[in-house]
């Protein structure tokens, strides 16, 4: 089986949790901090080095 992680937004982690369940899809959500949304010029790094952090655990990381 692939195994898939997501890095989604503070703000989205929730629901991209609710909607692969209601789907079934087997994912694991990493969020991002809530405070990059005021400082958004820090979103792109962080999601650089949270992939990074990622990137022996999984198949798949995809960014919502």
């Amino acid at each position: 089986m692939t195994r898939v992680g997501v890095i989604a937004c503070g703000a989205l982690a929730l629901h991209v949790k609710a909607i692969a369940r209601r789907r079934g899809w087997d994912v694991d959500v990493h969020p991002l901090p809530p405070e990059l949304h005021n400082r958004p010029q820090l979103i792109a790094p962080a999601v650089a080095d949270l992939a990074g952090e990622l990137e022996g655990d999984y198949d798949r990381i995809v960014v919502a």
